[in-house]
């Protein structure tokens, strides 16, 4: 989601946004006019923003960011395989990492990933990730390389209302 998407959907301009969320105008003026993304700025502003507009962080933050977050969650399996990135997630507690850190989707991305591991090689999922799993996206977030993309979706993925259909497409 761009800064000029939020201030034409919500009708209000970079000026009222740097009052209401305590952002700096100069921060808002540059994620309206492309001078800079989401992901490069702190996330405090990211979060105050997104508070602002009672959206998640991820979401804001989703096409520059969580693009890249995804990718490098992709080549990272591709490099390790399925049980050394498993054990790579769970030894670091990523999920549990994300979430506390107010990072949603990637926490959630991340335990559904584990989950479609987990079961892809036989290993039981941990209970540590329940009150990660108790989570759903709606409406769904689609989460894929092709803007195209209607499915099929992983399943563990899609009970959270996250639209993912190929976890291993790292090139």
């Amino acid at each position: 989601m761009s800064m000029k998407e939020i201030n034409r959907n919500n009708h209000t301009t970079a000026h009222a946004i740097s009052v209401a969320a305590g952002v700096p105008y100069s921060t808002v003026y540059k994620l309206e006019h492309d001078q800079t993304t989401f992901d490069k700025c702190s996330y405090g502003t990211v979060s105050r923003i997104a508070g602002l507009f009672n959206v998640s962080s991820d979401i804001i933050a989703a096409d520059d960011e969580f693009s890249h977050f995804r990718d490098e969650m992709h080549h990272q399996l591709k490099r390790q395989g399925s049980k050394l990135f498993l054990a790579a997630c769970f030894v670091n507690d990523l999920p549990n990492q994300y979430y506390r850190g107010g990072w949603t989707l990637r926490a959630l991305y991340t335990a559904c990933l584990c989950d479609y591991l987990s079961d892809l090689v036989n290993e039981p999922r941990p209970s540590k990730y329940d009150r990660i799993r108790s989570l759903y996206y709606d409406p769904p977030v689609r989460i894929s390389d092709r803007k195209d993309c209607n499915g099929p979706y992983i399943p563990v993925f899609e009970e959270h209302g996250i639209l993912e259909g190929d976890v291993f497409d790292a090139v």
